[in-house]
């Protein structure tokens, strides 16, 4: 099934995924709340006519139950699923609510006592029943519970289970040592003789960051999907080939589009091209001013969009954060290409401002890191709200740098762009001139990032 009700329950899924399993009954209320919303348009109906029924007393309770479920049943048999040669299969099987049988009760009272263990209320109590008989009886027949089989899977799966974390946190702390020894091989020039760069990355990721990011990412997560579908197509069709159809130009015409009369007529067949397309670095200026209006709140939304963006189209990103104090300059790897534990998303969290700013040093390394990738089209994107200002790196010396270092990495291949944030937009674009991407509203820093990107993505397609 590829219809709309997909697209909806994929904008659901996200939801789910966060609040079902979270400790605090409030996330789980306001995932519930979220979803009511999502599906307002094909309930809203349905709900309202329960409503009349219920006040013309049309019946109990559980016959106003069945009339709704069966009208989503009525519902979802509208949908239509394609067969293997694309044509369209009505759904026609209806959704039954039947009463479970008390085995299956059973079962499902199992499961859930299985998982949710450490949540009962602390309950007042007056007294202490002492009922019964008393006594003791030594039961010699007792033979076991049978549970040893399960035991033994259980006790595997949790110690492969820590095998495994153990085996990630020791691969970040490895991945850790080959940023910091690539940031010593680099060479920074002359304008950053004797920086010290320190590379540091988040080795094992707490349950702090992972409940902030299930906290703040739905509606961002949101944004990046609808996003998505705007080149998801364009992707498929470059890696799968196919039929582009109602072009302007070309040499094939498809008579059927005559019809339209607006003069996209032509179609062109593309074959596969499994060639990588673009690979995308952002990096986030973390210095103190960028505390100011929010600044570093929207550079954090902005890197969790475009990571979950390009993730999700298997684009290879890479996310930094930079700043300095005195000659020493601190990069921070949020997200990196080959990480493996699937914990870079919530690293992001700890994206924050703190010294200043020796944009150089920090431009190099993150350009390093992209220059040798495979992919035809490499963007990097500097999120900045000023001019860079750190211990003897500033003014007309530091901005002949930055447009020295600009010119060098755009002949390895290398777009760069400086997304301007703050009052210095006018020296930001005389520093980036054509690499310059204004953002004079914060909230619009997100989405005009990432449609930067897919801008790409139609070129390179």
């Amino acid at each position: 099934y590829t219809g709309e009700y997909l697209d909806v329950l994929n904008e659901c899924v996200p939801l789910l995924d966060d609040s079902s399993c979270d400790d605090d009954a409030r996330v789980r209320y306001q995932a519930a709340n979220r979803i009511v919303l999502i599906l307002w348009d094909y309930i809203k109906e349905m709900i309202e006519q329960v409503k009349k029924d219920q006040a013309n007393g049309a019946g109990s309770t559980a016959k106003l139950i069945q009339n709704l479920t069966d009208a989503l049943a009525d519902q979802s048999a509208k949908a239509s699923l394609p067969d293997r040669k694309g044509k369209a299969v009505p759904c026609r099987k209806k959704m039954k609510h039947e009463k479970p049988s008390d085995n299956d009760v059973n079962t499902e009272i199992e499961k859930a006592i299985a998982y949710e263990t450490g949540r009962m209320a602390l309950e007042k109590t007056t007294d202490i029943s002492d009922n019964g008989s008393g006594g003791v009886t030594y039961n010699h027949d007792y033979t076991g519970s049978g549970y040893a089989p399960q035991a033994e899977k259980d006790m595997n799966r949790i110690l492969n289970q820590l095998a495994e974390e153990q085996a990630l946190i020791h691969y970040e702390e490895d991945l850790e040592a080959d940023l910091q020894a690539e940031a010593t091989r680099i060479r920074y020039g002359n304008a950053h003789k004797n920086v010290h760069v320190t590379v540091n990355r988040i080795s094992y990721v707490n349950d702090t960051l992972k409940k902030s990011y299930a906290f703040v990412s739905p509606p961002l997560l949101l944004i990046s999907k609808r996003l998505q579908k705007q080149v998801k197509q364009i992707l498929k069709d470059k890696r799968e080939g196919g039929k582009r159809n109602r072009l302007l130009l070309g040499r094939r015409i498809d008579t059927r589009n005559i019809v339209h009369n607006d003069g996209h007529i032509f179609y062109k067949m593309n074959l596969p091209d499994e060639e990588p397309l673009l690979a995308v670095a952002l990096l986030i200026d973390e210095s103190g001013s960028m505390s100011s209006n929010d600044r570093i709140t929207r550079a954090r939304e902005a890197a969790i969009i475009i990571y979950d963006f390009c993730r999700n189209l298997h684009i290879p990103v890479i996310v930094y954060g930079h700043s300095s104090s005195g000659k020493d300059v601190d990069l921070f790897s949020y997200a990196e290409f080959d990480s493996l534990d699937g914990n870079d998303a919530y690293r992001i969290m700890d994206m924050a401002s703190r010294g200043c700013n020796r944009d150089g040093a920090a431009l190099r390394y993150v350009a390093e890191r992209l220059a040798p990738r495979p992919e035809q089209t490499k963007l990097l994107i500097l999120v900045s709200d000023g001019q860079p200002s750190s211990s003897g790196y500033r003014g007309t010396e530091a901005e002949a740098d930055l447009r020295g270092i600009k010119r060098e990495y755009s002949r390895k291949g290398i777009t760069m762009f400086a997304a301007a944030i703050g009052e210095d937009k006018p020296n930001i674009q005389r520093i980036y001139g054509d690499g310059f991407l204004d953002i004079t509203n914060l909230n619009e820093l997100p989405t005009k990032m990432t449609k930067l990107i897919s801008s790409y993505i139609k070129k390179a397609a």
